[in-house]
């Protein structure tokens, strides 16, 4: 008998913050937040546009600064208004933080490449992830 796939529930959090008049006037902020147990990578954020065939790749974002998001933090994350008038969203992806035996392989990895084995701080990131903001109209 195999065991029943359970049902993970992510604690990863995607919301409209403001748009406030101190923004510009065309931008609008997403708050991204970690309420997982491990550390999550924004690797890259996605502007989609509803049409009638489905959900269309307006714009590819990759984040320049700090990509990291600790445990019980949040990123907020100002993203440019497209121009038009159909419905859009921000969509994000995402790795988790590796741990255990997975990071344990990915330090011989690295140490066989570098020929030097890593220290506290390094860190892995795997995985793809990705969330959606709910649809916004215009």
């Amino acid at each position: 008998l195999a065991p029943t796939p359970h049902k993970i529930v992510r604690a990863v959090t995607l919301s409209i913050v403001t748009n406030s008049p101190s923004l510009p006037a065309n931008e609008l902020v997403f708050r991204l937040q970690n309420d997982e147990p491990r550390t999550i990578f924004l690797s890259r954020m996605f502007v989609d546009e509803k049409t009638p065939n489905g959900w269309l790749l307006l714009n590819e974002i990759t984040p320049a600064d700090s990509r990291v998001i600790g445990p019980g933090n949040s990123k907020d994350l100002p993203v440019n208004l497209p121009s038009g008038s159909e419905p859009w969203r921000l969509r994000v992806a995402y790795g988790d933080e590796l741990g255990g035996m997975r990071l344990f392989l990915a330090k011989i990895d690295f140490a066989i490449h570098v020929h030097q084995f890593p220290g506290t701080g390094f860190g892995v990131f795997a995985g793809s992830n990705s969330l959606s903001s709910a649809e916004i109209g215009r």
